[in-house]
């Protein structure tokens, strides 16, 4: 299998030849093949659950997926957006937990505007795709 880099955008510029058997004759070329658009794999089974569901109350959020085409790499950022109405100003840079067993290491959490960004930083494994990633963040 050929494996594409692990982000998305601009492959770059492709070449393709065909060759006799020994490689010494050049049948058919093309040398500037339109570079190829990589696009994100999509996240399946996306579940995310409050703590509570109470208007006005603060708690954690347990959010829940799998990454259907792609690893997440043991240096990979997963962001989420929350909307304008959600205060997300007493999230704790160090509140992320893992829940599942299948992600290892530890999780560094920052804030920026409305999106929050859970950060892996070191000490686990890339998990493969296909595989359910569960944490929580308080």
């Amino acid at each position: 299998d050929l494996k594409s880099r692990g982000w998305e955008g601009e492959s770059g510029v492709l070449q393709i030849r065909t060759t006799n058997a020994l490689g010494n004759y050049t049948r058919d070329e093309a040398l500037l093949v339109t570079s190829l658009t990589l696009i994100p794999g999509p996240i399946a089974n996306l579940t995310v659950d409050f703590a509570s569901y109470v208007t006005g109350e603060t708690g954690a959020v347990r959010v829940s997926f799998i990454s259907s085409r792609n690893s997440l790499d043991a240096d990979a950022r997963v962001s989420m957006t929350f909307g304008s109405d959600m205060l997300l100003a007493a999230v704790a840079a160090n509140s992320a937990s893992v829940v599942d067993a299948s992600l290892t290491g530890s999780l560094a959490v920052s804030v920026a505007g409305q999106t929050v960004h859970i950060d892996r930083i070191g000490g686990g494994a890339s998990l493969p795709a296909g595989q359910k990633v569960v944490f929580e963040v308080t």
